[in-house]
């Protein structure tokens, strides 16, 4: 989820917490400032990404912040620093608690995007993501919001509650519609034979019944975007003016799907050399669709880049493509180059990575 959302999912919590005999030991104030704090600060890996963009999408983001192994220690240290900074040393044990259970809640929610999070770091990278809820959700954040400021004005902690329920249910209905798009997805590749390796439903943007439906195979990957809600599309080429305005038209019933098939390797040969070469073994690591995007040749050298389908959104310039450019001398090597993330092609030059994890 987006950080704004975090904070306030941690305020709520923080005032969820509350009981009588700790009000009269810590304010509802400090409470719920804490849980701000906590809440958002899991998100200081951003700062990472302004080392090494590459490494941050695919270790550092969601990683050691995000860990449940590493949660007690970062708990106790921001439940300490509360404790110093209002000057209530006694209270110590308190500001853990809340801090731990905001920093659990962050993990879980960010948890439910399709974003992986990797909750063993650093004795694993293994990731997990249940792909129910798009990063930035209205719903999700509209439900912690009215709970918040209701239960903060009116001064009763069942609201808080109540909030959680209502914000779990809803969650408890995403799960149930990704459910019926994989069922979809799963209907159309036996309804035309495709191989499938991996079928998945990832949440969209607009509406919780806006889905992006993958089938994937050894090769590539058959892609469709439905929406749940609707009995009747509309035409396509009639709705979109490239922009963000047009992409819920791409969101079709389930009877009038329109499938676009995207090739892990293009029709390129050296694709496939590029996206075996050593020094791409991060970028393999990070993405979970992975697809050709282009190949651009220019009078100095020709490039290829690829894509996470996971990212991928209409009208909109696809985020976090990388690829691999060579200079028109057959005898220069492959170098790493990404293109600027919301740019139609906008390249530029990237570290090359320390290959000191799993190359394949």
């Amino acid at each position: 989820m987006d950080t704004i959302t975090h904070s306030l999912a941690g305020a709520l919590v923080a005032h969820a917490l509350g009981s009588k005999r700790d009000k009269n030991l810590i304010s509802v104030k400090k409470r719920m400032l804490c849980g701000v704090i906590a809440g958002a600060f899991p998100d200081i890996d951003y700062i990472t990404a302004l080392i090494d963009p590459l490494l941050f999408i695919t270790y550092w983001h969601r990683g050691i912040t995000h860990s449940l192994i590493m949660l007690p220690i970062w708990a106790l240290l921001l439940g300490m620093l509360f404790a110093l900074f209002t000057k209530q040393i006694k209270q110590w044990r308190i500001y853990v608690v809340i801090s731990a259970v905001v920093l659990f809640s962050h993990i879980v929610l960010d948890i439910i995007t399709s974003w992986d999070v990797q909750i063993f770091s650093p004795l694993s990278d293994a990731r997990i993501s249940l792909r129910y809820v798009f990063v930035i959700d209205p719903i999700v954040t509209g439900i912690i919001l009215v709970a918040l400021v209701s239960a903060f004005y009116l001064r009763t902690r069942w609201i808080s509650l109540v909030g959680i329920a209502v914000l779990t249910s809803y969650i408890f209905i995403l799960s149930i519609l990704q459910h019926n798009a994989i069922k979809i997805a799963e209907w159309a590749a036996q309804e035309h034979s495709w191989k499938t390796e991996e079928v998945a439903a990832l949440p969209q943007p607009f509406s919780p019944f806006n889905w992006k439906i993958i089938v994937s195979d050894e090769l590539g990957h058959w892609l469709a975007f439905v929406d749940l809600a609707s009995k009747h599309s509309d035409d396509i080429a009639s709705n979109t003016n490239g922009t963000i305005f047009s992409i819920p038209s791409y969101y079709r019933a389930k009877n009038d799907i329109v499938w676009m098939y995207f090739s892990k390797f293009g029709e390129e040969a050296e694709a496939i050399d590029v996206w075996r070469h050593p020094d791409f073994h991060l970028y393999r690591k990070f993405a979970h669709f992975p697809a050709a995007s282009s190949v651009n040749t220019s009078n100095s050298d020709t490039c290829f880049w690829f894509l996470d389908l996971r990212f991928f959104i209409p009208v909109i310039d696809t985020p976090f493509q990388y690829g691999m450019c060579r200079s028109l001398d057959a005898n220069k090597n492959w170098i790493l180059h990404r293109i600027k993330n919301f740019s139609e092609y906008e390249k530029e030059l990237v570290n090359q990575p320390i290959n000191k994890h799993d190359s394949k």
